[in-house]
C-alpha cells in the first residue's frame, strides 16, 4: 500500500528550488508496516516514462512506427522529457534523439547527458522549419511540457507514435485538436482520468474533431481482445497519459519486492 505526498510551489519557478516536491510513503498492506519512502519526483518520472515505453513497444507491435528507422523527438527539457528520453533513447530504429526546448540551456544540458552514455543527440528550436523538419522525422514523438496552447500541430509521419505525457490537467493541451483528430487511434492510460484531466482530448472533443468511444485505454491493447488490425486508419497513433496512483503502487511494488 502507498500513499503520495505532493505539494506544489510555483513562487520556486526561477530558482533551484523545485515546483513540485513529493514522497511516496510505502507500507506492507498486510500488517501496515512502513517499508519506506520513496522520491516523489523520481517515481513520477520514472513511472510515466516507463507506461510511455510500454504503450510505443505495444503500439510498435501491432505497425506503427515499425515500418521504418527515424528520431526520437522530445518536446521538453524538464524532468519528464529526460526521464523519457533515457527511457526511450536505446528503442529499436532510433536513429538519433532531438530535443525541442524554449529553454536552450536545458535542451543542451540534456543533449549532452544523453551524448554522455553513448547515443547520438541534437537540439533544435521549439518552432520553425528545423523544428517541423524533426517532426516529420520522428519515428517517436514525445511531448513532454506543461503548455496551455498546443505545441505540436501537425506535420507527422503516417507510422509515428506520439506519446502526450505533458499536460495533465484539463486547461493545457500540448496536440492540436486536428492531431488528436486525424490520429488512427488515441490509446490513454486510463479513462477516467483522460475525461476529467486530458485537455488535450477534452479540447479536440469540444471542437468536433474527436469523440470519447475513440479511446481505448492502453489495458486493452495489453489484453487478449485486442482491436483488430482491420479497423486501424493508415495514420499515426497518440498515446496520452495523465497519471494515476496505481503506476506508483506499481513501482513502490517493484521497489518493495522481496
Amino acid at each position: 500500500a502507498m500513499v503520495k505526498v505532493v505539494t506544489v510551489h510555483p513562487g520556486n519557478a526561477g530558482t533551484n528550488l523545485p515546483t513540485i516536491s513529493g514522497e511516496v510513503i510505502v507500507a506492507d498492506a498486510r500488517d501496515g508496516r512502513r517499508l519506506g519512502v520513496l522520491h516523489g519526483a523520481v517515481v513520477t518520472a520514472r513511472r510515466t516514462a516507463a507506461l510511455s515505453l510500454l504503450a510505443v513497444r505495444t503500439l510498435r507491435r501491432q505497425g506503427w512506427g515499425a515500418s521504418g528507422r527515424g528520431d526520437l523527438l522530445v518536446i521538453g527539457a524538464g524532468a519528464q522529457g529526460r526521464a523519457h528520453a533515457e527511457a526511450l533513447a536505446g528503442e529499436p530504429g532510433v536513429e538519433s534523439v532531438v530535443i525541442a526546448s524554449r529553454t536552450n540551456d536545458k535542451a543542451a544540458s540534456l543533449a549532452g547527458r544523453l551524448a554522455g552514455t553513448g547515443h547520438r543527440a541534437s537540439t533544435v528550436a521549439a518552432t520553425g522549419g528545423e523544428f517541423e523538419a524533426a517532426v516529420a522525422g520522428a519515428a517517436i514523438v514525445v511531448t513532454a511540457t506543461t503548455s496551455r496552447s498546443p505545441v505540436l500541430t501537425g506535420g507527422l509521419r503516417l507510422d509515428a507514435v506520439v506519446c502526450a505525457v505533458g499536460a495533465y490537467r484539463h486547461d493545457m493541451a500540448e496536440l492540436g485538436a486536428d492531431v488528436v483528430g486525424a490520429a488512427s487511434t488515441v490509446v490513454v492510460d486510463t479513462l477516467v482520468g483522460a475525461k476529467a484531466e486530458a485537455g488535450d482530448l477534452i479540447a479536440a472533443v469540444e471542437a468536433g474533431a474527436w469523440s470519447w468511444d475513440q479511446a481505448l485505454p492502453l489495458a486493452v491493447w495489453l489484453g487478449a481482445e485486442r482491436p483488430r488490425e482491420a479497423a486501424r486508419r493508415p495514420a499515426y497513433a497518440v498515446f496520452k497519459s495523465v497519471g494515476h496512483a496505481l503506476y506508483d503502487l506499481a513501482a513502490a511494488r517493484l521497489a518493495f519486492a522481496s
